[in-house]
């Protein structure tokens, strides 16, 4: 049989079997609002959101605030005042890479003999003029006039892939194919999104069409 809890005289507090002080809560929810609102303690609590637990979950960004956050992403961008001739090395060696796979794709898919070691020395002969070419496109980067010639060397590039792989013979793919896919690549990968579209744009329609075998009438 349970022992019943004895309520102590002058407390709100029943005593339980274990001979311990129990607390009981018999105020209204409403009258212990009604309580703090009359003591001030509800307009010291901080606002929903800040402190400690904003520090602690995710940061939220607001739609009309995205251009300004991505902006202070660019701004602390390690890279950013980099000097040219670090970003040439830094995307120069890449450059070097694509163009060495290319080099072994375009030898295995007509057939040729190679070997890693002839592609590698075609690769390092090739890197000076990547290195030169790199470096200028990042030494004149924020200037417009040298954004509109990368990207129209950088489409040109593809274009005349497109059109090799048309209409020229095997040779004539195998010797220019791996420089004309690295411009292409390099140009695509720097350029803003509006310019990249219209160079895929422009070297997807020469793929369909062939519009410089029609012009020539082959």
């Amino acid at each position: 049989m349970t022992t019943p809890r004895k309520r102590t005289t002058g407390t709100n507090a029943e005593l339980a079997p274990d001979g311990k002080f129990e607390e009981i809560d018999d105020i209204p929810d409403d009258e212990k609002l009604r309580i703090l609102e009359q003591t001030g303690l509800l307009s010291q609590l901080p606002p929903v959101g800040k402190g400690k637990s904003q520090a602690a979950g995710p940061k939220i960004i607001n739609a009309a605030d995205l251009p300004t956050e991505l902006a202070k992403e660019v701004d602390e961008d390690p890279l950013r005042d980099a000097p040219p001739l670090l970003m040439a090395l830094l995307y120069s060696l890449p450059a070097a890479f694509i163009f060495f796979t290319f080099e072994i794709l375009v030898q295995q898919q007509y057939g040729v003999e190679w070997s890693l070691v002839e592609a590698l020395v075609k690769a390092v002969k090739a890197y000076p003029v990547l290195l030169t070419y790199i470096y200028l496109t990042q030494r004149y980067q924020t200037q417009t006039w040298l954004q509109v010639a990368q990207w129209a060397v950088s489409t040109a590039a593809g274009s005349y892939f497109i059109h090799l792989n048309l209409t020229a013979p095997a040779i004539g793919i195998m010797q220019r194919s791996p420089g004309l896919m690295t411009i292409w690549i390099y140009g695509i990968f720097v350029s803003s999104n509006k310019l990249m579209v219209a160079n895929l744009l422009i070297v997807a329609a020469l793929y369909r069409f062939d519009i410089w075998k029609m012009s020539l009438g082959h």
